[in-house]
């Protein structure tokens, strides 16, 4: 005979299911994820970088004086004058970084932009105010196979705790 602790089941089931879909989600992305970033342009990147999840950008002039350091990430200013990319390090290289970036390209979020506003970056000090494209991007340069290579057991061990966690929410009973 068993009796079932509703609460731990649950929250062990949903550790499990959600770190476990997750796992899986994030192993089928690094089976299809390219063996070499796509060399694109900005204007290309900001048209096909839904179709690219790693590309490497082939131009752009840097902005030295407008590199953005919060947390743990810095962030440097890339234009082509027509767009502006905030290009993401885990470390703080030096400006011109000695290779052209690569990583995960993508429009800036909300809450990234205003932390970045908060410490001074102004999009108007890169391409003028009435440049046709408004929106601002991010290369997260840390994000490419490596990523992978720790993602992946670490969603696997966090699913496995949860199956963990189930269990003791299955008492036997005598």
């Amino acid at each position: 005979m068993f009796r079932i602790n509703w609460v731990k089941f649950a929250m062990g089931l949903s550790i499990f299911l959600g770190f476990g879909a997750y796992a899986v989600w994030t192993g089928l992305r690094w089976m299809h994820w390219p063996t070499t970033p796509v060399d694109m342009t900005i204007s290309e990147a900001i048209m096909k970088s839904e179709e690219n999840p790693w590309i490497r950008l082939t131009d752009g002039e840097w902005h030295c004086r407008y590199a953005y350091t919060e947390k743990t990430f810095s962030y440097i200013s890339l234009t082509d004058g027509k767009a502006v990319v905030l290009v993401g390090y885990e470390d703080e290289p030096k400006c011109p970084p000695s290779e052209r970036p690569s990583g995960a390209f993508r429009e800036i979020a909300s809450p990234l932009l205003e932390q970045l506003v908060s410490i001074g970056f102004k999009r108007e000090a890169l391409v003028a105010p009435e440049t046709k494209e408004q929106r601002i991007f991010v290369l997260f340069t840390h994000e490419g196979p490596g990523n992978f290579m720790i993602t992946v057991p670490v969603l696997v061990i966090l699913s496995l705790i949860g199956l963990a966690y189930l269990r003791t929410g299955i008492e036997r009973v005598s």
